[in-house]
């Protein structure tokens, strides 16, 4: 698989939407979503675009290699200075993180 589309797959996940509902998402056949997926072949630069949208992420998100769960803390460290968030909030939104991480691999 390739690593770079292991982040569309995560994301797919994390909504809870089937392949073939990106596909409809997307208007395009199964195959051809799964092909994305698989890292058979790519989307161009507007259905890269549609993918961010419905996965409500960006387009710099899908292409990075960084884990959706480092993002996700990163995001939250970063919080604590914006929000005023507690140590002890970000050390249970990381807790959280985790427990998502094993439940997306658990659906591998």
């Amino acid at each position: 698989m390739n690593k770079r589309f292991e982040k569309l797959i995560e994301y797919r996940k994390l909504r809870g939407y089937t392949q073939k509902r990106m596909a409809e998402f997307m208007n395009i056949c199964t195959p051809t979503y799964t092909g994305w997926e698989t890292g058979l072949s790519k989307p161009d630069i507007y259905e890269l675009k549609k993918l961010a949208e419905i996965l409500h992420t960006t387009t710099d998100s899908l292409l990075d290699e960084t884990p959706i769960s480092q993002e996700i803390i990163s995001s939250a460290e970063n919080s604590v200075f914006k929000m005023q968030l507690t140590p002890k909030q970000v050390d249970s939104i990381k807790e959280t993180i985790d427990i998502l991480n094993l439940v997306l691999k658990n659906k591998s």
